[in-house]
């Protein structure tokens, strides 16, 4: 299996150079000094977009696992006391955790594809990172495509800088089924394409 365990989620370090987190780098008002530049680049605001930065980098990761039915990516990004709650109730634990993906790869869909959009994160009093997103699950079954809409309402936690994944809480808010999906595709430009075949 593909490993997404690797730690990405590292607060992006100031930089002279172009790229980072902000784009751009270079410095910030001429010579100003590495310590200018640090508190010209901290506050409020920064920490935020940092934090949300991190945690959308772990709701990818979550995602690509499930995807990949990675059981064991899944393991490494979640604490030892890890939450789930769902319609169904509240589980606790490492493997009471896992028994929900588990349970998802026993269904043997051929493929399935978990998107999630507009991630809010903000860090509480207590160090916990409160985060909000919204989801659409699309299921690609062998008959029919099944596409689930719902919302995280997760919380992450600093350990050994990494943000791991302390509780999951889903909501599912509607279910539409649709025809099934075509598994092959035809790229725009190609001979087939030419033909008519597809676009």
């Amino acid at each position: 299996m593909t490993d997404h365990s690797t730690p990405q989620d590292s607060t992006p370090q100031d930089s002279n150079t172009g790229g980072g987190l902000f784009g751009g780098g270079g410095h910030v008002g001429g010579g100003a000094t590495g310590a200018t530049r640090a508190a010209a680049h901290t506050g409020p605001d920064t920490d935020t977009a940092i934090v949300a930065a991190r945690s959308a980098q772990l709701y990818y990761r979550y995602a690509r696992a499930v995807d990949d039915h990675d059981h064991e990516a899944l393991r490494a990004m979640v604490t030892d006391d890890v939450k789930m709650t769902r319609a169904d109730g509240t589980r606790e634990g490492v493997e009471a955790f896992l028994d929900v993906y588990r349970a998802f790869t026993a269904q043997g869909i051929p493929s399935s594809k978990h998107v999630v959009t507009n991630i809010l994160a903000t860090r509480a009093a207590a160090g916990e990172i409160h985060t909000q997103a919204y989801f659409e699950a699309s299921m690609f079954g062998v008959e029919s495509t099944r596409v689930i809409v719902g919302h995280y309402d997760d919380i992450h936690v600093e350990r050994d800088g990494r943000l791991l994944l302390a509780h999951k809480i889903i909501t599912v808010d509607r279910v539409l089924t649709l025809p099934a999906a075509e598994a092959s595709y035809v790229n725009v430009g190609s001979t087939a394409a030419a033909d008519g075949e597809d676009a």
